[in-house]
């Protein structure tokens, strides 16, 4: 009724129009002239191991095609139980009649085939297992029981096992949430760990951050699922699409999800979490899966979980743990936390609005802002390390890592448009120390970019620019980098890269000084500002204006533009682009001689020329610059050297 009979084989057809007691055996059916399936004749003996069906090449297409004799054979309780016993269990070590071949087929091959299987998500395999409980438990007693040296022989059987795991807890929440409260129970009856305890001492293992927001009852986007097209859906399966059937019942899921969370919150499972991240402080996989489970708890919204993680307490003892270990991974990962909570509490902020309040979450960060900015002037653990040769040149002393996040976190403070929050900065003296950082590392780009974006947020945002400018001594600094610069090309080295960035800060305090009539006096006050200006910045700026290769030579076998991109062509355009009509060699030396001394003529004789405009205009500016560095600029200078020297 839904498809047309052309799009949908006969074989699966009829399958379809009839009953689910519908003669169909295997996916092979769906294929005309080929209804034999590789694993039919081995079922059909009786004899047959589950072994021998795993090492079927065939085997988990048959099952995604549902093939009734494969999925009868394995849904078995005996059978089931074998494949979660490969999947959470190391095989034996091979004794002599055991063949060293056997042994990694166990190993490595059958858990990656019973986790498959798993996922295929077969209701008649499945189902085994959310019928008998102890089967249920095998996945957690993994967890429990899971040890480094069993780890290390196979690091990708808990991949496969949080995957499997994964895959139940999104069809079946309800009843693994209640196996997981009488376990809880247990435990504690036996003064034993709660099981999110379990799941801290295991946070290293691979995908284990996406299996805990789904144990926590958080939607999680599902990596391994692919498209299998129309044979992926097994008779029962389809029909349910069809027929827009749905079996689970969600408003139960969702009670459920939310009673794991307030269970989580009561076993104060944040306050452990970061107990636990203190006590492992340089462990990158623990730092990296736990704060992206954290930060993936926050991104989903409101929630009890994020509602508690965003209290001033627990914000204000996670920041105390980051500046204790400010040297660790658990800072690098804490900051990152800190940016995302920011970018979700932070409410878009509209002009009328301006005495708009931070958010409870970002203020307590805020609170902290001396701290981040102390960590910028340590330098402590950096001397030790030797200087670095680069191909830009030598780096004498290295910015770190704890500073670089400690500037990342401020410029994402200074990107917030609250009052309240600009006057926080203002008095923590951050914008200062940043600048003296931007200067004081002139190899460091993503250092630069950073710095950049503070001072661009404090000229152009900040009420009152003028007088951080002041206070940081900005525009001396600015002319003094360049100073550096040109005493390094007098020395051979070669030119600072923080040059493009002083480029970009000088035009934004010009266009800055234009409306503001305080910042404009304080550019005239600031001696050897405007020669700066006018030997460096219009330069760099007339430069950087000019089309890259410059403009385009009027050759005698060049072509209008207009015509090209018109909407009518005739044949005499074309002859006159094609190959016969193309000057020989000779020719084109010969017209761009000829071109070459009309350009040198028209150049002589272009200071009195008011016709010729942009183009010659700027060229004339480009030499009266470089003839004022080349007679007057600032080496020659003793009245700007002299200017240098009281900055």
């Amino acid at each position: 009724q839904h498809f047309p009979p052309n799009l949908v084989s006969p074989p699966l057809l009829h399958m379809l129009q009839n009953d689910e007691d519908a003669p169909f055996n295997s996916i092979w059916n769906c294929i005309d002239d080929f209804s034999h399936s590789p694993l039919d004749d081995m079922l059909d003996n009786g004899d047959v191991t589950l072994e021998q069906v795993l090492n079927e090449d065939t085997l988990i297409q048959e099952v995604k095609g549902s093939n009734s004799k494969v999925i009868r054979f394995l849904a078995t309780e005996e059978n089931v139980s074998k494949l979660l016993d490969f999947l959470t269990k190391n095989p034996p070590q091979p004794s002599e009649s055991q063949s060293q071949e056997a042994f990694e087929l166990a190993l490595y091959k059958y858990p990656y085939i019973a986790c498959e299987l798993f996922c295929c998500d077969i209701g008649d395999i499945n189902g085994v297992i959310e019928s008998h409980p102890p089967l249920i438990a095998k996945f957690f007693e993994y967890l429990q029981n899971n040890t480094n040296e069993e780890a290390n022989l196979n690091p990708a059987r808990s991949g496969y096992v949080l995957r499997a795991f994964g895959t139940f807890l999104d069809k079946h929440y309800v009843l693994f949430a209640k196996h997981l409260f009488q376990l809880n129970e247990q435990f504690q009856e036996n003064q034993q760990d709660v099981f999110l305890e379990i799941i801290l001492n295991q946070i290293h293992l691979p995908d284990m951050e996406n299996f805990l927001l789904r144990l926590l009852g958080f939607a999680v986007e599902n990596h391994f699922e692919q498209d299998f097209g129309l044979s992926a859906f097994g008779a029962r399966q389809f029909r349910e699409l069809l027929s827009m059937e749905n079996n689970h019942d969600h408003t139960a899921s969702d009670e459920k999800k939310l009673e794991v969370k307030n269970w989580a919150i009561d076993n104060n499972w944040i306050e452990k979490s970061l107990a636990f991240l203190n006590q492992h402080p340089d462990d990158e996989f623990i730092q990296m899966n736990l704060f992206g489970a954290l930060a993936a708890v926050v991104e989903k919204g409101d929630n009890p979980i994020s509602l508690h993680i965003m209290r001033d307490d627990v914000l204000s003892n996670l920041i105390q743990i980051l500046l204790k270990h400010a040297d660790s991974p658990l800072y690098i990962h804490g900051v990152d936390f800190l940016q995302k909570l920011i970018d979700q509490n932070d409410v878009h902020y509209e002009s009328d609005h301006e005495e708009q309040k931070i958010p409870a979450p970002i203020a307590v960060v805020a609170n902290h802002t001396e701290e981040f900015k102390k960590l910028l002037a340590e330098e402590q653990g950096v001397n030790e390390i030797q200087p670095i040769e680069t191909p830009s040149g030598t780096i004498q002393k290295p910015l770190g890592e704890t500073r670089l996040y400690a500037l990342q976190l401020l410029r994402r403070l200074f990107r917030l448009k609250y009052p309240d929050m600009q006057r926080i900065l203002v008095h923590a003296g951050a914008f200062t120390e940043i600048v003296r950082v931007f200067f004081a590392y002139n190899l460091n780009n993503i250092m630069h970019s950073n710095g950049y974006t503070v001072i661009y947020s404090v000229l152009h945002e900040f009420p009152q620019p003028e007088n951080l400018i002041q206070e940081s001594g900005l525009l001396e600094k600015l002319i003094l980098a360049y100073k550096d610069c040109q005493q390094r090309e007098k020395n051979g080295d070669k030119s600072s890269a923080l040059m493009g960035h002083v480029v970009s800060v000088v035009n934004q305090v010009t266009e800055v000084a234009e409306h503001n009539p305080e910042v404009a006096a304080l550019t005239q006050q600031t001696k050897g500002w405007e020669k700066f200006i006018r030997v460096y910045i219009n330069q760099r700026n007339e430069i950087a204006s000019v089309d890259l290769g410059g403009p385009r030579i009027n050759s005698s076998y060049s072509y209008d533009q207009s015509e090209t991109f018109s909407d009518s062509s005739s044949d005499e355009d074309d002859d006159e682009l094609s190959p016969q009509k193309m000057p020989r060699d000779n020719e084109q030396e010969q017209n761009c001689e000829s071109e070459q001394e009309q350009i040198s003529h028209d150049e002589s004789l272009s200071n009195g020329d008011t016709d010729n405009s942009s183009k010659e205009d700027a060229n004339n500016t480009t030499n009266n610059a470089s003839d004022d560095m080349v007679a007057g600029g600032f080496d020659d200078d003793d009245d700007f050297d002299a200017d240098f020297d009281s900055a």
